[in-house]
């Protein structure tokens, strides 16, 4: 668990765990985990023995519908990695590879979601298609060579992980085209450094570096969960570095960021407090914390993050790029009421470029004016339904009338609202009462984002 030897199997067969689960602000859980000790070759078969032990009132559990989601994505991930052979140093990602990939992925997704299906588990979210390319281990520099026509317009898988040593990358296959935009090849090379992190250049055709890449992709670095909620991935390009996000993953036993541009990445410690939080519930103080080491949330001029004021707009949509890894120095902005060298400029021109949160019809972003608890989840919950694949309910009615006052939510963020309820952005408070319309406050946006990042 998180790289370190719980359980050592004997022999071949099965056991039952018991396992305690904690997490800041909310109570503890117990569960029970049937394991199987197998040889790999046996995964998929011990996949579908497993679902097939669920008892039948637990079928329906949001959290084991959510487990057997994401055991199922190790078993299709399994059945699409390749260990290919490096072509003069370099590793190319050719369409045949990727074909070869997709195809062993798709028939192992169809056979995991007919598995459920036959078994009454009905998915909250499609299964993410993800294959593994395995170069050898043990060096300290990688090169991998991708090309467009490899990746783009592919229906059939959402990701490919490339390994580097004890480094990942993770490239997503839907935004494959803004990333080469007008190349149709791009080199990645990965080097180790000193400090335990990678240099990362990435090069054109001809081997000149680019500053940066039109679209993000995921760099895992290894790290332990000893103490993630005060660490963060850095970024340096030869000056100060700079806290840039990242969420521990505990299946990849790393830190996981967003990268666009060369320089070097590696993880650090990064703590963050704040006085006026200490006397606050365990989560909100966690999310604070969480949020703020990694650069997403910052504090006011006092010290203090004052968690019980008006979160205005311009706030937001700068907590948003910088969790979203969306900041883009070179964007420019239409809005007439921002400029240079307002501090949230730079955030709002990125945001309007990535289509985060839009502008109003006159032209105006309007950054001091607040922003509605509608408005706020409907951006949580549409990011989760895009990256990680969240379906709407079909029935919101279900989950907005448990608030009293269910009349005040607009139609339009009726969907998102109920997505962002049934997968917890939000609680449903001791009242009763969404107010969906009224300005939400700091420590609201710091606890939704939390358990945003959580999820994706």
């Amino acid at each position: 668990m998180n790289g370190i030897p719980v359980i050592t199997a004997k022999k071949s067969g099965q056991t039952v765990v018991r396992a305690t689960a904690t997490r800041a602000g909310f109570p503890d859980e117990t569960a029970y985990f049937l394991l199987y000790v197998v040889d790999g070759s046996m995964l998929s078969n011990t996949y579908l023995t497993a679902i097939g032990s669920i008892p039948d009132a637990d079928r329906q559990n949001p959290v084991i519908v959510e487990g057997l989601t994401q055991a199922g994505e190790l078993v299709i991930t399994a059945a699409s990695s390749e260990k290919p052979t490096p072509v003069n140093g370099q590793l190319v990602i050719t369409p045949e590879l990727i074909e070869r990939l997709a195809g062993n992925a798709s028939k192992t997704k169809l056979a995991v979601k007919q598995a459920l299906s036959e078994n009454r588990i009905a998915l909250a979210r499609e299964l993410i298609v993800n294959g593994e390319i395995l170069p050898s281990s043990g060096q300290n520099e990688y090169i991998f060579k991708l090309y467009k026509d490899s990746l783009v317009g592919r229906k059939d898988i959402d990701y490919i992980t490339i390994h580097a040593g004890d480094a990942k990358l993770v490239l997503n296959v839907a935004t494959a085209d803004r990333l080469f935009d007008s190349r149709t090849v791009i080199v990645i090379r990965l080097v180790k450094a000193n400090n335990g992190g990678f240099h990362v250049q990435f090069l054109d055709a001809q081997g000149q570096e680019l500053p940066n890449v039109s679209s993000n992709i995921m760099l895992i670095l290894p790290a332990n969960q000893t103490n993630a909620t005060h660490t963060s991935v850095f970024y340096s390009n030869g000056k100060k570095a700079q806290p840039i996000g990242g969420k521990f993953n505990p299946s990849q036993n790393g830190m996981e960021a967003e990268i666009n541009r060369s320089g070097t990445y590696f993880v650090g410690e990064n703590p963050k407090s704040f006085p006026d939080v200490d006397d606050r519930d365990p989560e909100l103080q966690q999310a604070v914390q969480f949020l703020a080491s990694k650069g997403i949330v910052t504090g006011k001029d006092n010290g203090n993050f004052e968690p019980d004021s008006l979160l205005t707009r311009a706030e937001f949509t700068a907590m948003l790029v910088r969790a979203f890894y969306a900041l883009d120095e070179t964007a420019t902005e239409s809005f007439s009421d921002v400029h240079p060298p307002q501090w949230h400029h730079p955030y709002i021109a990125s945001s309007e470029k990535k289509h985060i949160v839009e502008g109003y019809p006159d032209g105006t972003f309007k950054p001091d004016k607040t922003i509605s608890r509608e408005e706020m989840t409907a951006i949580g919950a549409r990011y989760l339904h895009e990256k990680k694949h969240y379906y709407y309910p079909a029935n919101p009615e279900d989950y907005l009338k448990q608030f009293v006052d269910k009349e005040t939510i607009s139609n339009w963020a009726k969907p998102t609202m109920s997505l962002a309820v049934k997968q917890h952005l939000i609680n449903v408070p001791a009242n009763k009462r969404i107010n969906a319309r009224e300005a939400v406050t700091r420590g609201e946006a710091a606890r939704m984002l939390y358990r945003l990042y959580l999820l994706l």
